[in-house]
């Protein structure tokens, strides 16, 4: 199990780190859904508002209904509260 969840943190962590800087290989070989789940992963783990920031415009970009549910319960969050609407607005 721990197994498994080093290898979910490492797949979100390199996932966002490849969206920020622009190689794109790792996000295009999972699929939108499996995009997600990393996304919501990573906003589990995390405090760091900016991180935060950037993984909505990231759960935004990946155009799941999943998404839009996702990043709309961050509306209420008023740090959070215009990227999730920019994120629900993509």
């Amino acid at each position: 199990m721990r197994r498994i969840a080093k290898t979910i943190t490492l797949t979100s962590t390199l996932m966002l780190a490849s969206a920020l800087f622009g190689n794109k290989t790792l996000a295009q070989e999972l699929t939108p859904e499996n995009q997600l789940i990393s996304l919501r992963h990573i906003m589990e783990q995390t405090d760091d508002a900016d991180t935060r920031r950037a993984t909505l415009q990231l759960i935004g970009k990946t155009g799941t209904f999943q998404a839009l549910m996702y990043a709309g319960s961050y509306m209420k969050d008023k740090a959070l509260a215009k990227h999730a609407a920019s994120a629900v607005a993509e």
